[in-house]
């Protein structure tokens, strides 16, 4: 019997060539962009799942209230704050102090030897808490010793080739200076699915004894990761140190709660991507939606071209019974046939997704491999076989094979006229899908061109970023001097910190008619002078920081000015951590954070001391001899350590890297929607043009017109375009317009958003309809009507 499916299903295969190629391309195609989406989206959800007790873990979040009425979600509390939390709650079994994004520069070293390396400071139960195990070394003593540390793989084997690491000394370089440690712990190979990336661990009490003032109440500059002895203590361990903070220092305005540290990645309501590597399930939302609606299109062109097909062998259905075929032989023949196209596909797909994934991986950055032998896969896979298996072929199977067999055969079962309606539903919900992934890639396209052409408020092209560690800051002058010296340098300056230094916030500024509870934050940013020059930003009021006179003055923003309600800015005078000064001008507000938030007030101090990041504009076109430049010169200070350098565009574009991404993998998953949907178009218009063949032949005779011809047949298909777009054009302005709204700075979607691809659908249905329709209009009348 399963010969015999077999033998009927290849024949049937191949008299029917075209609508077998177009259903087999369709659907693979369709199986295999999903099948990749699906692979990123595992991937995405993995991320810190990978920890022993992961549903114990969480974070301190801290949520600030300002005297204005906004609010604001911050990763960092008070260092001193987790030696009351066991006792405030003793749900808590583990609690740990990390600061990561600390250094700007760093590097492990012994004698000669140097490589590059990222760590964190953590206390001493961070390796019994987290699930990062050790190749060597104790967990539980590894971080006792202030002066210990955990090193990487790579470390160890570049900075001890004889693999003896553990129980040496290693130095390790950083703004702060040189210190020295003692290797207590070599890290295994750790996931790649870890929001936290580091290359080694130092104790947390070694950063504390060199900075008191991270002793203080008020420095929230600290993580504090605790571990439950159950999850389901989460609720009543925030209720309890909700205003711990508060009790030991009245005027801090904020409440502490935890927060799961497994959905830090994608669902954490705070942005901290110097620390964490961190994603937006949004995205996933939104990938996954694409996954299936670009696996609907290519499934509804696979059972309207099986449904299509199917309604032609009526005759033949009326014959097998005739002869003696029970119904559920015919049943297992159409099913069997939808089977083997089926697999046919999935195994193509397979193909496919193999030939894809070095491409695929490239975009979106990841190192992606298909998990053959994984369930879910298995079952994904087997699930979706089963449903299209089903969906085309259970219409032949139980509808033609319960047809009498003397009606049939006298051809009194109109059967495409059954069906007709649902597969023009199917096709206006093809064309709904499709419009609306075409909408999506030309709003994300045109928002990620105006991110990258939007004036921000200072020139971040032809500008050089690089560290200016304690070495290179003790002869920062002079450094700064010989670089100069070259025609290739504009100007150099340098700030505390990447991009710009305006990363910690404070509500410490005073000025006259400050109100008492007035505790607004507002960014501080402590720069070099030639700072503004050498960022281009301009000074609109008063003038930049001068050489000798400025360092208990103050530089605002135009978003500073307004928000302390300044009518004369220039003379007002302001206390803050410098001392009592004046502000002695206003820069124009400009972009220092992602678009997606708004610009906030800043205030710029002098520091010269405190700046461990480098900028030095080059004049344009001189490009290669400045780098040459800052490389010679650089050695100069740094003989051992090569300057590690980068274009200042580049950090921007880092900030809308998934953006990026989710353009180019949009753009490549809606150009296959797009072919699935002309093919499936390609198919039906044939199918049409087929079953109308006669009455094209009686019209032609009659005189109907090529022109007329194609009008007629096309308008069916127009008319289900039209009902598409009004469908899809309301549902499109809303989604988009929800995805834009994560952004302060946005497009306006404009009428050609919606109506280019409006005018590419419509172009792609005449492209695919008109060639069968010309193609049936055109040939020999008496062939036609000799047709059947």
């Amino acid at each position: 019997m399963i010969k015999n499916y077999l033998t009927i299903a290849f024949r049937s295969f191949w008299k029917h060539k075209l609508f077998s190629f177009i259903n087999l391309i369709g659907l693979s195609l369709g199986l295999a962009c999903s099948l990749l989406i699906f692979l990123w989206v595992q991937d995405e959800l993995r991320y810190d799942q990978f920890h022993t007790n992961k549903d114990r873990l969480f974070l301190l979040l801290s949520d600030w209230t300002y005297s204005d009425g906004s609010t604001t979600i911050d990763p960092h509390t008070p260092a001193n704050l987790s030696a009351y939390l066991k006792d405030a709650a003793p749900e808590i079994n583990q609690v740990s102090r990390m600061v990561a994004g600390w250094w700007s520069d760093v590097s492990l070293s012994l004698g000669e030897n140097r490589i590059k390396q990222s760590g964190i400071y953590v206390d001493s139960t961070f390796l019994s808490m987290f699930t990062y195990p050790l190749r060597e070394g104790d967990p539980a003593q590894a971080l006792v010793d202030p002066k210990s540390i955990v090193i990487s793989q790579e470390a160890a084997q570049a900075l001890f080739p004889s693999g003896n690491a553990l129980g040496n000394t290693v130095t390790l370089n950083d703004s702060e200076g040189s210190r020295d440690y003692q290797v207590t712990g070599i890290l295994a190979q750790r996931s790649d699915n870890s929001s936290l990336d580091f290359d080694f661990l130092v104790p947390y009490p070694d950063l504390e004894s060199r900075n008191e003032w991270l002793t203080k109440w008020g420095s929230g500059s600290v993580i504090t990761l605790v571990e439950l002895q159950s999850p389901d203590a989460e609720a009543s361990v925030s209720e309890k140190i909700a205003s711990l903070a508060t009790e030991h220092q009245e005027d801090l305005n904020y409440q502490v709660r935890l927060f799961p540290y497994q959905d830090i990645h994608l669902r954490a309501p705070f942005r901290a991507e110097s620390i964490f590597y961190q994603s937006d399930i949004a995205y996933v939302y939104l990938f996954s939606a694409v996954a299936l609606l670009v696996l609907v299109i290519a499934c509804i062109n696979f059972v309207n071209l099986s449904t299509a097909r199917a309604s032609q062998r009526a005759v033949e259905v009326g014959i097998r019974k005739v002869v003696g075929a029970p119904r559920r032989v015919l049943v297992g023949q159409f099913m069997y046939e939808s089977f083997l196209t089926v697999a046919l596909a999935l195994a193509l797909a397979v193909l496919l997704i193999e030939l894809a994934l070095p491409l695929f991986n490239q975009m979106v950055a990841k190192e992606l491999e298909v998990p053959y032998r994984e369930g879910w896969f298995i079952g994904s896979r087997l699930g979706v076989m089963v449903l299209a298996v089903l969906l085309s072929g259970s219409y032949p199977a139980l509808v033609l094979s319960s047809f009498k067999p003397i009606a049939t055969l006298k051809g009194r079962v109109t059967t495409a006229q059954r069906k007709g309606t649902l597969r023009q539903i199917l096709v206006v919900a093809q064309f709904v899908f499709s419009t609306i992934l075409i909408v999506g890639t030309v709003t994300i396209y045109a928002q990620i061109r105006y991110i990258q052409e939007k004036n921000l408020g200072l020139d971040r092209h032809n500008v050089l970023s690089f560290s200016s560690d304690v070495i290179l800051n003790q002869h920062f002058d002079t450094f700064k001097q010989d670089l100069l010296q070259n025609p290739a340098f504009v100007s150099v300056s340098r700030a505390a910190e990447s991009p710009l230094g305006t990363i910690n916030e404070s509500s410490d500024p005073w000025w006259p008619g400050k109100a008492e509870d007035d505790n607004r934050s507002f960014y501080n940013a402590m720069v070099d002078y030639d700072f503004f020059e050498t960022l281009g930003i301009k000074v609109v009021e008063g003038r930049s920081f001068a050489y000798g006179y400025d360092s208990v003055n103050y530089v605002l923003n135009e978003e500073a000015v307004r928000q302390m309600d300044l009518k004369n800015p220039i003379g007002t005078p302001l206390h803050f951590w410098q001392g009592k000064g004046k502000v002695i001008g206003v820069v124009k507000d400009f972009h220092h954070r992602s678009l997606r938030e708004d610009i906030g007030p800043i205030v710029f101090m002098l520091q010269p001391a405190e700046s461990e990041q480098a900028y030095a504009r080059i004049a344009p076109g001189h490009t290669s001899a400045a780098v040459a430049a800052l490389s010679e010169v650089y050695a100069r200070y740094h003989p051992k350590f090569p300057v590690d350098f980068r274009f200042l565009d580049e950090s921007f574009d880092q900030m809308y890297r998934a953006e990026r991404r989710i353009g180019a993998l949009t753009n490549a998953f809606t150009g296959l929607a797009i072919i699935i949907s002309a093919l499936g178009l390609l198919g039906m218009s044939t199918f049409a043009a087929q079953r109308r063949r006669k009455e094209i032949g009686v019209r032609k005779v009659l005189g109907a017109p090529v022109k007329g011809l194609l009008l007629l047949l096309s308008r069916d298909y127009i008319r289900l375009v039209a009902i598409a777009l009004v469908i899809a054009i309301p549902l499109a302005n809303y989604l988009l317009g929800e995805w834009l709204d994560q952004f302060a700075y946005h497009i306006t979607l404009r009428w050609w958003m919606f109506a280019l691809p409006a005018l590419l659908v419509l172009i792609i249905t005449l492209v695919s309809v008109s060639g069968q329709t010309v193609k049936a209009a055109t040939q020999n009348p008496v062939d036609s009507l000799r047709y059947e």
